[in-house]
């Protein structure tokens, strides 16, 4: 495990990155050359959080961090990525090794991706971005898929063709403990790109209780005859 410092700076939505401030224990995809590694970040000093379009001094843990200690020193700069955009940058200022303890380590997290209709957006607002809700009748099988572009497809090519989604197609973004995921098998639907999980619709409560952090939001697809405003 390895720990940092860093001055961050995160995009704001206009700019291409988030639309809400960064958050304590927010899991962004820190990149290193080519590679993408698992991060906590967690604003330091007074911050309650870290605000877009300025910059924030901050602690980040990557927990599979050590065997890049000699590449991650000060002044290394790196990016931070979600759903394969980049959202923010940094400069390293500090680092700090840290000793594997069991008590402490993170557990192995899989990061996947689900596209969602205006409905099953609301109710997972309403879940504080927490759970997903409930299958509906005849639906017998939770779809979430490995990528960002397959959600992406599915969300742009066919939620928003979709009238009981609103017409409006949103690609979610969450992590769920590699532990859980081992009793299922990943399915292939059509080509290597199509990868998903089915998790039968009994099994949602126990699927939502092994996600760790929120649910995010970081894509939004409406038809290209509206307007965002139109499905706001």
């Amino acid at each position: 495990m390895l720990k940092i410092e860093a001055d961050i700076y995160l995009k704001s939505e206009k700019d291409g990155g988030m639309s809400k401030p960064g958050f304590p224990g927010m899991q962004p995809s820190f990149k290193i050359g080519n590679e993408l590694i698992m991060c906590r970040i967690y604003p330091m000093g007074n911050q309650k959080e870290m605000r877009l379009g300025t910059k924030s001094y901050v602690s980040i843990v990557l927990p599979y961090g050590e065997k890049f200690i000699e590449t991650i020193r000060p002044h290394y700069g790196f990016m931070l990525n979600i759903g394969g955009k980049t959202i923010g940058q940094g400069v390293v200022k500090k680092t700090v090794s840290m000793r594997k303890n069991p008590s402490c380590i993170m557990k192995e997290l899989l990061t996947l991706y689900r596209p969602v209709g205006k409905a099953e957006f609301e109710k997972i607002k309403k879940a504080a971005s927490k759970a997903f809700p409930p299958r509906l009748p005849g639906q017998p099988i939770f779809y979430p898929v490995l990528t960002y572009e397959y959600a992406a497809q599915i969300a742009r090519d066919w939620n928003t063709k979709d009238k009981i989604s609103g017409f409006v197609g949103y690609v979610t973004m969450f992590r769920v403990r590699v532990d859980y995921l081992k009793k299922y098998d990943v399915k292939t639907v059509g080509g290597n790109k199509h990868r998903e999980y089915w998790i039968p619709a009994e099994d949602i409560g126990e699927f939502n209780a092994n996600i760790v952090g929120e649910i995010e939001i970081i894509e939004k697809f409406i038809p290209a005859s509206h307007t965002c405003t139109d499905y706001v």
